[in-house]
C-alpha cells in the first residue's frame, strides 16, 4: 500500500485529492526548524522554545524542539493512518502525476517536498500552482524561490497576500513523493509584551495572547481580555520585541453566542518600527448584527516588518473584549532563530538563511552550511556546484569558472565552447576561436570555415 505523509502548519485542515478521486480529510501539526542552542527541556506540556513561549499544535504533544512526538490522531481511520505515517520511506509509486491539497483559506508561505531517497533527482520534476476558492491562479512574485537542503528535499517559498485554498503538485516527480510539509507562518504574538487602554475587574492583559481559550463556552477572566467600560477608545496592543513579517491575524471573540456582536466593527492597526501605520483595517459588520466567533484578517502589508499591532474599538458602550489574538508570520529575510534575534551569516548569499541559520545559497566560490568553505579542486560557482570540465588539468577560477588554459577542442573563458570543426589537431585560440595551428586539407580562413574544390 503506497502512502504519502503531509504536514500543515498550525492545524489548518487539508483535503487530499489524488488522480483516482480518492479523498481524505486530515489535520496536521506545525513545521518549525530550530537550532540546538534554543532547546529548552523544562517547558510545560504544549509549550516549547527559548522562553517556552511557542504553542505546540500536535495532538500528542511536542518534543523539546517543537517536533510532534507522533502525527497520528485517534480519530484517523486506517486509510488515513497510512497517508500520515510519519515515515519518509513510504512513498507514492502508482504513477499518479497530480496531487491537490485543499486547505482552509489563508495566506500561504512555503511548502517542503521530500521524495524517495533512491530517486533524489525526482524532486526537481515537481511543479506547483496556488489557487483561490475562485480557481484564480496566484503568482509568487519577486519573493518566490526554491532551494534544496538535501538532494531529495526541496523548499518552495511563495508568500501571498491573499487567501489561498489549493496547492496543486504536478509533474513526473509526484509519484515519488513521500512527505509534503505546508507552512503559513507561526503565531508570533504568543506571550509577547502588551499594553492596553484599561482592564475590567478580575481580568489581566496576559489572557489576550497567552495561547489559551475557554473550553466551557464561557468568557474566562484568566484566558480572555476585557477592557474597562469607562474607556471611550479601548484597545489591546501587542508589541513585538523585534520587527517581524506578518501574513494574517486571527481574533477569537468571546464564546457566548449572545455576546457575539461585541467585537463587530473592531479596528486592527499595524505599525512599522518608526511607528508609521502600515495597515488600518475596520471589520465591516454593523454592531447591531450577529458577529463571528473567529475573525481572520489578511495583513496587506505583509512585506513590511512591523513592530506592533493594535485591536481597538471607538465606542464607549461596547469596549474591546476577546479571548485570543494571533499573528502568523515569520522573521524578515536575513534574520533567523525562533526569536528572530540572530542575523544570518554575512557569508550567506544575499544574507538569507533558514530559521536554523543554514544558508539557503552560497556566493560563488564557497559552500557549506555557513558558506564557510572554499570550493574544492575542480569545482566553482555558487555552492561549488559546477565542474571545471574542459579546463586544462581540470582547474579553474573558483568564483567565475574561468580557465587558464583549455583542453584541446575547446575555447572561451570557461572553455565551454567547441573549436571549429576543421582546425588542425582540433586546436583553436582560447579567446577568439581562430584555428591557431591551421586548417585541415581542403579548408581555409581564420576559422577554417571556407572549403576548396580540388579538381582531379
Amino acid at each position: 500500500m503506497s502512502s504519502l505523509l503531509i504536514h500543515i502548519d498550525q492545524g489548518r485542515m487539508v483535503h487530499l485529492l489524488l488522480s483516482r478521486l480518492e479523498t481524505w480529510t486530515v489535520s496536521f501539526m506545525s513545521l518549525l526548524c530550530v537550532s540546538a542552542k534554543e532547546f529548552r527541556t523544562d517547558c510545560s506540556r504544549d509549550w516549547f522554545g527559548p522562553n517556552c513561549q511557542f504553542k505546540c499544535r500536535c495532538s500528542t504533544g511536542c518534543s523539546d524542539t517543537g517536533e510532534c512526538t507522533s502525527d497520528l490522531t485517534n480519530e484517523l481511520d486506517q486509510k488515513e493512518r497510512e497517508i500520515t505515517d510519519n515515515n519518509d520511506m513510504t512513498c507514492l509509486k502508482d504513477g499518479r502525476e497530480s496531487v491537490t491539497l485543499l486547505m482552509s483559506p489563508g495566506p500561504f508561505s512555503f511548502f517542503r517536498a521530500i521524495v524517495n531517497r533512491s530517486d533524489p533527482e525526482k524532486v526537481d520534476s515537481i511543479s506547483f500552482e496556488l489557487t483561490t476558492d475562485l480557481n484564480t491562479s496566484m503568482m509568487c512574485g519577486k519573493d518566490g524561490r526554491a532551494y534544496k537542503t538535501e538532494p531529495f528535499i526541496k523548499y518552495f517559498h511563495c508568500p501571498t497576500q491573499v487567501s489561498v485554498s489549493h496547492l496543486v503538485l504536478k509533474g513526473s516527480g509526484v509519484p515519488y513523493l513521500c512527505t509534503v510539509n505546508i507552512g503559513g507562518g507561526r503565531n508570533l504574538a504568543l506571550k509577547e509584551n502588551y499594553t492596553y487602554s484599561s482592564v475590567y475587574s478580575a481580568v489581566t492583559g496576559a489572557g489576550g495572547n497567552d495561547g489559551e481559550i475557554p473550553t466551557n463556552g464561557l468568557f474566562s477572566p484568566a484566558t480572555c481580555f476585557h477592557a474597562s467600560w469607562t474607556s471611550l477608545i479601548s484597545f489591546y496592543q501587542v508589541n513585538f520585541h523585534v520587527p517581524v513579517l506578518i501574513n494574517y491575524f486571527v481574533v477569537m471573540s468571546r464564546p457566548e453566542t449572545v455576546y457575539s456582536s461585541r467585537l463587530n466593527h473592531f479596528e486592527l492597526l499595524t505599525y512599522a518600527e518608526d511607528n508609521n501605520t502600515v495597515m488600518h483595517y475596520t471589520e465591516p459588520t454593523d454592531e447591531d448584527k450577529p458577529g463571528s466567533l473567529v475573525y481572520k484578517v489578511t495583513h496587506t502589508g505583509n512585506n513590511v516588518p512591523i513592530r506592533s499591532f493594535r485591536l481597538q474599538k471607538n465606542h464607549s458602550s461596547i469596549v474591546i473584549q476577546f479571548c485570543e489574538v494571533e499573528a502568523y508570520g515569520d522573521c524578515p529575510p536575513g534574520i533567523q532563530e525562533l526569536d528572530c534575534e540572530e542575523e544570518c551569516s554575512v557569508k550567506c548569499a544575499n544574507q538569507i538563511c533558514e530559521a536554523s541559520g543554514r544558508c539557503i545559497d552560497c556566493p560563488p566560490g564557497f559552500y557549506g552550511d555557513q558558506c564557510e568553505s572554499e570550493c574544492l579542486f575542480g569545482t566553482y560557482g555558487p555552492g561549488c556546484k559546477e565542474q571545471c570540465v574542459n579546463c586544462s588539468n581540470d582547474t579553474c577560477d573558483k568564483m567565475t569558472g574561468d580557465c587558464d588554459m583549455c583542453k584541446d577542442g575547446h575555447w572561451d573563458k570557461d572553455c565551454k565552447k567547441v573549436c571549429p570543426p576543421n582546425c588542425v589537431f582540433n586546436v583553436c585560440d582560447q579567446l577568439t576561436s581562430e584555428c591557431s595551428d591551421g586548417c585541415t586539407a581542403g579548408y581555409f580562413g581564420p576559422y577554417c570555415e571556407f572549403g576548396k574544390f580540388i579538381l582531379m
